[in-house]
């Protein structure tokens, strides 16, 4: 969250490098592969996708490296998207009850506590982020996970906003050539 260093997937494990440059550093080191790192809204400590007991889920460890803490056991496994300012929740996508291109639905994740993942809303939803004072969730709609080239029409990616507290979903961005991976501003001004 500071900008001083980056996290990244590489050869199924998880590595760590200054975000001036230098040596990248391995975290992970398992036959499992590791996916999807994100950092805690401190820094200091990063959720990530993981096989490591036979399906997709999340686990929690230290920014700097250590044991890993699975935060999720769902089998149908979870992909963490961001977490909430909290820094005790993260938003996650998984696949419930549905099933096709549209089945991923979003969800809220104590990390803290084993308890059922709550689910945000009844429909599908991806790319997601959770605004700086954890009330909103932008995320895609439309559009595929595998990007078309040159597509323009019905079906490209938009941005919605979702109000946690209204419950109301408002079209943000919706353009023929699609519009994907939005990002909150860090006041939460705009995207």
């Amino acid at each position: 969250p500071d900008g001083a260093k980056l996290v990244f997937n590489w050869a199924g494990d998880l590595w760590t490098v200054d975000s001036m440059g230098g040596e990248a550093r391995p975290l992970t080191r398992h036959p499992a592969s590791d996916h999807w790192p994100e950092y805690s809204p401190d820094g200091k400590e990063l959720v990530f996708q993981s096989q490591r007991n036979g399906y997709k889920q999340l686990f929690i460890m230290p920014a700097d490296g250590g044991d890993p803490t699975p935060v999720s056991w769902h089998t149908e496994g979870l992909t963490a998207q961001d977490w909430f300012p909290d820094g005790n929740h993260i938003l996650a996508t998984g696949w419930r009850d549905h099933s096709g291109l549209f089945a991923e639905r979003l969800f809220k994740i104590k990390v803290r506590e084993r308890v059922a993942e709550e689910l945000l809303f009844d429909a599908y939803a991806r790319e997601a982020t959770v605004s700086p004072d954890g009330r909103q969730i932008l995320f895609v709609r439309e559009g595929n996970s595998l990007y078309r080239k040159g597509y323009a029409g019905s079906k490209a990616a938009q941005i919605w906003l979702y109000n946690i507290d209204g419950k109301t979903f408002t079209l943000q961005q919706k353009q023929a050539g699609g519009c994907r991976t939005p990002l909150w501003r860090p006041d939460g001004k705009g995207f």
